[in-house]
């Protein structure tokens, strides 16, 4: 819960230690809830109680007026431009408060528009991607930071006073909008993680994200590493590897399961002796922390063969080996090397 708190005093300042109920959420876990208070036609809003993690519109919250306000104007698809002058007067108001409860901007701003559109369209993932995204999807691509194409006139969209900067061709500031959105899905849909990535997938085809920036948030929690913990994020990863011809995503995942490696051998007792194989722990019944950095770091492993082995033509094509000299460890390191080998020879065979 530490994270949740962390990440909302970005945006809500003291009310997280004082309005928020932190214990009442069950992340990942139905057990909690009161299912037969929940009605037969309850939306995923009911269900997963995210109007509970809505925090824009909670009375104590400063801003929670104008937040409100554009809430309606996102709801009722009212113009870009009243969109917009809604915007600018939530900056003013955010620029007066004296207690800067705000901390950045930007990364508010993202947070409000993702979560509003994900309870406007939370009756159903078809009303998410076939109506919000669609009704909403030009007030995500401003606050986001990219272009409004006139779907007549195939013209730029412009705004009297605009308040928002096209970010195309600044790379690293995209990709730091895109992080704040699916933060801001994943943090609403904290109870039910795998609704989010299924709706993240959704923004990702309709191009609000990209598939390189989905494929990162999935091996960011070192504690929780999705793709060898739940099913549904490992089918997901599969999904966005085998999307086209970018091999820059398959790149993404080898890495990212690399840095963990490396991040698991860091933690576990090897000794001094680099030469020999982590192994899984002999006594399947011990549990404590050493043995379970062992389970995580041989399921990583797994993994990282598995992509080896499954897309094997396409790793020259990346330099899977300037890749696999990043890790660290020696035995882990030389025994990659050589299953990466094995299989080109079973291939020439």
């Amino acid at each position: 819960m530490e994270k949740l708190k962390l990440f909302d005093r970005q945006f809500f300042g003291e009310l997280v230690d004082t309005t928020i109920d932190y214990n009442s959420y069950n992340e990942g876990d139905e057990e909690g809830r009161n299912v037969d208070s929940i009605p037969e036609d309850a939306g995923n809003a009911e269900i997963f109680s995210l109007i509970d993690q809505f925090h824009f519109n909670n009375q104590e919250h400063p801003f929670h007026e104008i937040c409100n306000s554009i809430y309606s104007n996102i709801q009722e698809n009212e113009s870009l431009q009243e969109f917009n002058d809604l915007i600018f007067k939530l900056k003013e108001e955010v620029s007066k408060d004296e207690k800067n409860t705000v901390k950045i901007f930007s990364k508010y701003l993202v947070t409000l528009v993702v979560q509003s559109i994900c309870i406007i369209g939370s009756r159903s993932l078809s009303v998410i991607e076939g109506g919000a995204l669609e009704i909403c999807g030009d007030k995500l691509r401003k606050v986001i930071g990219l272009s409004v194409i006139d779907k007549e006139t195939n013209e730029e969209v412009l705004l009297e006073n605009d308040q928002f900067e096209v970010l195309t061709g600044d790379e690293e500031k995209l990709n730091q909008r895109q992080s704040w959105v699916i933060e801001a899905v994943l943090r609403l849909w904290v109870n039910e993680s795998r609704i989010g990535y299924l709706i993240l997938e959704k923004m990702k085809n309709k191009g609000f994200i990209s598939s390189i920036q989905l494929v990162k948030s999935l091996y960011i929690d070192e504690e929780n590493i999705l793709p060898i913990t739940n099913v549904y994020a490992f089918e997901l990863l599969e999904r966005l590897i085998n999307d086209g011809d970018d091999k820059s995503v398959l790149r993404t995942s080898i890495t990212k399961i690399i840095d963990n490696i490396n991040i698991f051998t860091e933690k576990i007792d090897t000794g001094d002796d680099e030469s020999q194989l982590i192994l899984t722990p002999s006594d399947e019944s011990e549990v404590n922390q050493e043995t379970e950095l062992k389970w995580g770091f041989n399921s990583l492993l797994s993994l990282l063969k598995f992509q080896i082995k499954n897309y094997l033509n396409d790793l020259n094509e990346i330099n899977a080996l300037e890749i696999f000299n990043n890790i660290e460890h020696q035995a882990t390191r030389e025994y990659i090397k050589d299953s990466f080998n094995d299989y080109l020879n079973d291939c020439k065979k």
